[in-house]
């Protein structure tokens, strides 16, 4: 089997993928930004992508180092910068597999039911969105531009033990979540589910960068979710709110400076609203299916708090 590059290798997403890369043959290199523990046979490389020269020679690498949060200048440091510093140290021909996210797509042309797939537009007003979507755009501008071969893998909603909490829910206040709607499906990814399809991706020979959606096979509804984590002790309490009265507050005033961003229309849109997500293309270029299920799933990661 190749020799896998782990970015990011100590995060959630990065050390599941360690895991799952050595339980598939494969040798793996993992880039940290600190020591960390690692199992046995794996190479550690500690470095900071924004100040690295070389890397070790790799068949392929999974980018998983980003910023999840923070303001712009940290997402320009440890996602986009971070990104380039990784292309210009990879050596020779490497396929190149982006942890992206469907936070790229452009879910304001939708309507209400309908399916998010490979088909949808990605965002042309970057502006619009958060600093996390507008991130991901130039991580997948920076892969199409490098010359090397890969995948943009349109993760959605990560999840599993210590990561239960996601933008698609509503507004979590102490022991009570302010939820949107019920309906909806939640685009959920168990993190092992999640890994085995990114390191399938570093196997399957591909031509130019491709895209491909990656959701759960078995995704909830918004209330189905919310029901889940309340059998682990939160939230409490539920206080509903409607999504169409959202979408007529964002439309008044999002235009107002300072609006959070479920008052601002691109984004209400990208979190809130009540879609469908499609993972076949996926399914089919890499035989792919979620072998954990959302029941055996959430059974393994519930615990008490909304962030897991």
């Amino acid at each position: 089997m190749g020799k896998i590059m782990v970015t990011g290798a100590a995060g959630f997403i990065g050390r599941h993928c360690v895991v799952a890369a050595l339980a598939r043959g494969h040798s793996v290199v993992a880039v940290v930004r600190r020591e960390a523990a690692f199992p046995a046979g794996v190479e550690v490389v500690v470095a900071d992508l924004n100040d690295v020269q070389e890397l070790p020679a790799v068949d392929a690498v999974i980018h998983a180092a980003a910023s999840l949060a923070g303001d712009g200048t940290e997402m320009a440091r440890d996602t986009i910068a971070a990104t380039k510093g990784l292309i210009d140290a990879l050596q020779g021909r490497v396929r190149i597999v982006l942890v992206s996210s469907i936070a790229v797509y452009d879910t304001l042309s939708l309507a209400v039911g309908d399916v998010l797939d490979e088909t949808i537009a990605v965002e042309a007003k970057p502006e619009q969105r958060d600093g996390y979507c507008r991130a991901k755009l130039a991580q997948e501008a920076l892969v199409m531009a490098s010359g090397q071969d890969g995948f943009l893998i349109r993760v959605g909603a990560v999840y599993g033990k210590g990561r239960l909490w996601n933008g698609h829910l509503g507004l979590a206040m102490g022991p009570m979540l302010l939820g949107v709607g019920t309906r909806g499906e939640v685009p959920l990814c168990y993190v092992e589910n999640c890994a085995q399809a990114l390191v399938m991706a570093t196997e399957t020979p591909v031509n130019g960068v491709g895209y491909l959606n990656l959701v759960d096979d078995d995704l909830p509804d918004r209330g189905a979710y919310v029901q889940a984590l309340q059998s682990g002790g939160w939230p409490r309490f539920v206080l509903p709110f409607s999504w169409r009265i959202l979408q007529v507050m964002a439309a008044l005033f999002g235009w107002l400076p300072g609006m959070p961003g479920l008052l601002r229309p691109a984004i209400l849109h990208a979190r809130m609203k009540p879609l469908r997500y499609a993972n076949a293309r996926l399914k089919r270029r890499f035989g792919w299916q979620s072998n954990v299920s959302f029941a055996e799933a959430m059974e393994r990661s519930v615990n008490r708090g909304p962030h897991g």
